[in-house]
């Protein structure tokens, strides 16, 4: 059913619990694992900043790419000591429009992301929700597990809008 299951991955915590779990649903079913990761852009004042030193946008791009590029070799490792065939995709762009574009390039055929506490009942602009309007394949949100929890039926699956 699901061979290449796709987990967007960064720096937050609610990652790690998705990150956790699409480790976790891919070793049973033997799926390959794209751990995906958003390069956004930079803040407006790094343009002010290039005016006095134009190398600072690239260098702290340059920056931001390196610190990504460990946590997905990580990410990389955690899955492969499971057992888990599994890559890392890093993409340019905006955070919703980079997931969704590394979805359909590598014919995901399951989304897993992690689900920010404060949009659990229902935000209408969480990223969550943004890539559900816009994935070409299942998606899988994974809330934050509490401690006394194994995480069963606290997780939420939406198919693709039509």
């Amino acid at each position: 059913m699901f061979h290449t299951i796709m987990v967007a991955y960064d720096e937050s915590r609610e990652a790690a619990h998705a990150l956790a779990s699409a480790i976790e649903l891919a070793k049973p079913l033997g799926a390959d694992l794209k751990i995906v990761t958003v390069v956004e852009a930079l803040p407006a004042f790094y343009n002010i900043a290039a005016i006095v030193s134009p190398s600072v946008v690239d260098e702290s791009l340059e920056g931001k790419r390196s610190q990504l590029r460990t946590l997905q070799q990580n990410a990389v490792k955690r899955a492969t000591a499971a057992d888990v065939n599994a890559d890392a995709i890093l993409v340019d762009g905006g955070e919703v429009s980079g997931i969704v574009r590394a979805a359909q390039r590598e014919h995901a055929d399951l989304l897993v992301i992690g689900l920010a506490k404060h949009h659990k009942f229902g935000a209408f602009n969480s990223t969550a929700h943004d890539v559900a309007d816009h994935t070409p394949c299942p998606l899988l949100e994974i809330n934050e597990s509490p401690p006394h929890s194994s995480g069963v039926g606290q997780n939420r699956a939406q198919q693709p809008s039509s």
